[in-house]
């Protein structure tokens, strides 16, 4: 298989993962508006802006968790068809503590946003459950998506980047 068909490939790849992960995200986001200080009580548009700008650092987390995953997998950045089980995990617990890491930077160090009194905390770490879930619940209905979308793009053949 040629570089350009790789590079194809790849490209899908991390587009089709991006954009699972926006939609299902942007939908988490605006549903958690209620447990994030004064969110609630935002414009509507202002809102959306805001779970906008949090859909796309989560859309990066997940880059972020997937490529990860792939410098530990046999099957590169194509883990995700070989349906191996130490790649999604790598994908997880990456992507949770990047989660984490960014919520203690955002609340505690940045204060960029604050927890509402809604907000289930994590004892003695003080991160949202809520962000913590998310990063649970949604990356494996990502990953299942993207999958589909991967082998409808490129047909019963999945190029392996070796």
């Amino acid at each position: 298989m040629n570089a350009e068909v790789n590079l194809i490939a790849v490209s899908k790849l991390l587009s089709t993962l991006y954009i699972s992960t926006f939609l299902l995200h942007f939908v988490w986001e605006m549903w958690q508006v209620p447990f994030y200080f004064e969110m609630a009580n935002l414009g509507h548009w202002e809102a959306v802006l805001i779970c906008t700008k949090a859909t796309i650092a989560d859309g990066l987390v997940a880059l972020s968790a997937y490529v990860f995953a792939a410098i530990i997998s046999e099957g590169g950045l194509f883990w995700l068809v070989d349906k191996k089980v130490e790649p999604l995990l790598a994908f997880l617990v990456g992507g949770l503590f990047l989660t984490v890491v960014l919520e203690l930077l955002s609340t505690k160090l940045l204060d960029r946003w604050q927890y509402s009194e809604f907000m289930p905390l994590i004892p003695y770490l003080d991160v949202g459950i809520l962000p913590l879930l998310q990063w649970l619940i949604l990356p494996p209905i990502t990953l299942w998506l993207a999958s589909v979308f991967m082998k409808g793009l490129l047909g019963a053949q999945l190029p392996y980047c070796q």
